[in-house]
């Protein structure tokens, strides 16, 4: 059995990339023998972690196995693990989750360097290989989208789901919105925390009978910031509306209670929870920051009064109402089977 070993961020706390990760692990157990490496900053003793500082072990796991699957989001952990593993004389697939930041030219070929050392590229989203000036020739497209079982999910904290239940018995549309920490990108909240109440506050306006649940994966309640929104909700008398919990927890389990699930990024890859919620007959509503999938309702990115819109309009339509919508990227067994070939292509190439 040939031996994989994936580096990337292991949850918790829950993220598009974590959340990948595992799947991936599910859909490849019983085929390859599979290990890791965490990138995450909460340490758990089950993985060992990038940040311990033990580059002898790290070493080891990379010399012990037959191809490194690399799943950081941060570029300079692409190139080293890049690096280490060509130097190794080890085979790798190297996936793009995300555009990240405008690089100079310089730097971008400086990380093209360590990027074409790989064996195989992945990327989320097509426009990824422009952005980066990735070279086409060992480069494929594919959602990190895997769908989720959610018998195996776990089970929503007593107190979410409590609110849920509560909230469908009085008719309430159910409105949601994650986020996997509290960051910044050009001045403005990349997940559109702002943008979410704002527009709780207009939908209590014209009398929407609703709540709105955000949830944010990191630990972030200390936070200056997390403060401060809690606030504002708090100021504009959305408390029984509004909803805003510091949790790491199922988001997909959240969706499936849900009627809209909105996406306001002011940057993104190819967004994990747009692909689930529309699995989980969802209205998504979400930014046109990036080319979105089909059945998405899009607004202009960081345009509250056309978010505002559009969402009211979707709601009083009721075209909430919808069953569920056909995605190519489904069937359990059609992404089990292109992983193993991806993969076993990549180690014998």
């Amino acid at each position: 059995m040939k031996k994989i070993l994936i580096i990337g961020p292991i949850h918790p706390p829950y993220g598009g990339i974590s959340i990948h990760i595992q799947r991936l692990y599910s859909l490849l157990k019983n085929d390859f023998d599979i290990d890791f490496v965490d990138e995450s900053k909460q340490i758990k003793f089950e993985y060992f972690n990038i940040r311990s500082g033990k580059i002898f072990t790290y070493f080891l796991k990379v010399l012990k196995t037959d191809i490194v699957f690399i799943q950081s989001g941060n570029q300079f952990l692409k190139n080293f693990h890049t690096l280490i593993a060509y130097l190794f004389h080890k085979k790798t697939i190297l996936t793009f989750h995300g555009f990240g930041k405008k690089n100079s030219f310089f730097v971008t070929l400086f990380n093209n360097f360590f990027i074409n050392l790989s064996t195989k590229i992945l990327v989320v989203n097509p426009e990824i290989i422009f952005f980066k000036k990735i070279k086409k020739v060992k480069t494929y497209h594919r959602p990190a989208y895997i769908p989720p079982i959610l018998s195996t999910e776990t089970d929503l904290p007593i107190f979410i789901d409590k609110l849920l239940n509560t909230s469908k018995s009085k008719n309430k549309i159910i409105i949601c919105s994650n986020a996997s920490n509290l960051r910044f990108y050009k001045g403005h909240d990349l997940y559109g925390l702002d943008m979410c109440i704002d527009l709780s506050i207009y939908l209590l306006e014209n009398k929407i009978n609703f709540i709105f649940i955000f949830i944010i994966s990191s630990n972030v309640l200390t936070s200056v910031v997390f403060k401060k929104y809690q606030e504002y909700i708090l100021i504009n008398n959305l408390s029984n509306n509004f909803f805003l919990f510091n949790e790491s927890l199922s988001f997909v389990k959240i969706l499936s209670h849900s009627d809209i699930f909105i996406r306001a990024t002011n940057t993104d890859g190819d967004a994990l929870s747009i692909r689930e919620a529309l699995f989980l007959n969802n209205i998504v509503i979400a930014s046109d920051i990036v080319p979105r999938p089909i059945n998405t309702i899009i607004f202009k990115t960081r345009d509250q009064i056309d978010l505002n819109h559009i969402c009211l309009n979707t709601i009083k339509n009721k075209s909430f109402i919808i069953k569920q919508q056909n995605n190519e990227f489904n069937d359990l067994d059609e992404n089990k089977e292109f992983y193993k070939k991806f993969i076993n292509d990549a180690i014998f190439s």
